[in-house]
């Protein structure tokens, strides 16, 4: 009949409209997939990059640590001065074991002779995030004197804020050592002209 043959007909153009429906699909999905794949292998490529580079400056941080380490005296404190960190050099000149000076007040090493006010201006200058340095007096375990040249730097993150503190120092013992004798050589020569003056 012709209203079956016309029924046909319109089903075999919605079938044909379908196939290809669905062809344009299959082709658009093929090509996002496509696409995609190609998008996460950059992404992949990109992120091995970034790994590579941040593995480099670790590596890079790393030797800078231990090239610090092996020149200088080098401690860490919390942002209320207890030791977090003491390399050892630090433990050589001071006496004490790194057991011993972690979670103890930096004062630990603090000679009782030292001008309180060097402390008073240390503290002002680097709880306002800005890098003291000065000479200071400490004292070893067994009770004699030591002399440091120091720089601490406060160590801030992003917002802002005081994480740590790190103290760089270099051992200037021989030399006031030295100045000392030759302050004493001196007001002694000082002495026995002025002696012979009169």
């Amino acid at each position: 009949t012709p209203q079956m043959k016309n029924l046909l007909e319109r089903v075999d153009e919605v079938y044909e409209e379908h196939e290809k429906e669905r062809e344009f699909l299959e082709h658009n999905i093929e090509v996002n997939s496509k696409e995609l794949t190609d998008a996460y292998r950059t992404i992949e490529r990109h992120n091995i990059s970034l790994k590579d580079e941040v593995d480099e400056q670790i590596v890079l941080l790393k030797q800078y640590k231990d090239a610090i380490d092996s020149a200088f005296i080098v401690s860490k404190t919390d942002t209320d001065g207890f030791i977090t960190y003491a390399n050892k050099f630090f433990c050589d000149i001071s006496g004490y074991t790194q057991e011993e000076l972690l979670n103890q007040p930096h004062n630990i090493v603090r000679h009782p002779e030292q001008d309180p006010e060097t402390f008073k201006i240390l503290w002002e200058t680097i709880t306002q995030k800005k890098i003291w340095r000065g000479e200071i007096r400490n004292r070893r375990k067994d009770g004699s004197s030591y002399y440091v040249n120091t720089t601490i730097f406060p160590l801030v993150n992003k917002k802002g804020e005081i994480l740590e503190y790190i103290a760089i120092r270099n051992d200037i013992t021989p030399r006031i050592e030295i100045q000392k004798r030759l302050d004493r050589q001196l007001r002694y020569n000082q002495m026995l002209f002025d002696d012979q003056e009169h």
